[in-house]
């Protein structure tokens, strides 16, 4: 025999063990169908709704509501359930993810202001309670004390943003579907470098006491120190209709 034919027949023999081993996988998986299909534990399905509950509903018929069909059906697969289930937490964790703002403070509550203002950026607490207000942002990583200022608007909660990976405070305040959003810093970490601010606008707070400026959407920016504490205000309103809500002697 040539070692042609040699070869010819190795390769038909491996061909067909092949064949063999894709044929007794085929029949075992078949056999297991049932052992490997079960209903989504309730308890995993109530989860998964529950936290999906707390985002906000829309008009049209929600992404998740065909994902919590198919999960529910009976002979889902436990793995594609589990990997479905890592897929849905990771997604609800993104939307929940601190936002992290740009270094510089004055350009930080700019950037935050549109979201805020529009509802899209939710509340990490909404509250008119300044204790709880004051207690939450302690629990989650604010180390100095809050500032709240007197000025004649609804308090309705605050934010957690990251600036240069700094935890900063935002308190929220509502006037007749305008917006006062005011941001927090502590001033040291200003001194160390750890949060930018512009010069011209802490120049401005260190010799009048406080930056006005009106906005390229003529709303109004303003910054002020109380004690320790840099805030910056950023709003819808035009900088009279600000401060006039705002009492200025007590700043």
């Amino acid at each position: 025999m040539n070692n042609d034919a040699i070869y010819t027949g190795l390769d038909s023999r491996q061909v067909e063990r092949e064949e063999q081993i894709v044929r007794a996988v085929s029949a075992t998986l078949s056999r297991r169908r049932g052992a490997l299909r079960l209903q989504v534990p309730v308890e995993v399905e109530r989860s998964i709704r529950m936290a999906l509950a707390e985002q906000q509903e829309s008009a049209i018929r929600p992404w998740y509501s065909a994902l919590l069909d198919m999960l529910t059906r009976p002979a889902f697969q436990v793995g594609t359930a589990a990997t479905t289930l890592l897929i849905v937490l990771g997604i609800l964790y993104s939307g929940q993810r601190t936002l992290s703002l740009p270094g510089e403070l004055t350009t930080a509550a700019l950037v935050a202001f549109p979201g805020v203002h529009s509802g899209d950026t939710k509340l990490n607490i909404e509250s008119s309670d300044k204790g709880q207000i004051s207690s939450f942002l302690r629990d989650n990583g604010i180390q100095h004390e809050i500032v709240y200022p007197e000025v004649d608007v609804e308090l309705i909660g605050a934010n957690i943003f990251l600036v240069n990976d700094l935890p900063c405070a935002e308190l929220v305040y509502k006037t007749s579907g305008h917006t006062i959003a005011l941001l927090q810093v502590d001033q040291s970490k200003i001194a160390v470098g750890q949060v930018q601010m512009d010069p011209v606008v802490s120049d401005d707070v260190q010799h009048s006491k406080w930056h006005w400026a009106a906005t390229s959407d003529n709303g109004t920016l303003f910054v002020w120190k109380s004690n320790n504490i840099m805030c910056t205000v950023v709003s819808d309103l035009q900088i009279d209709e600000v401060s006039s809500l705002f009492r200025l002697e007590t700043l």
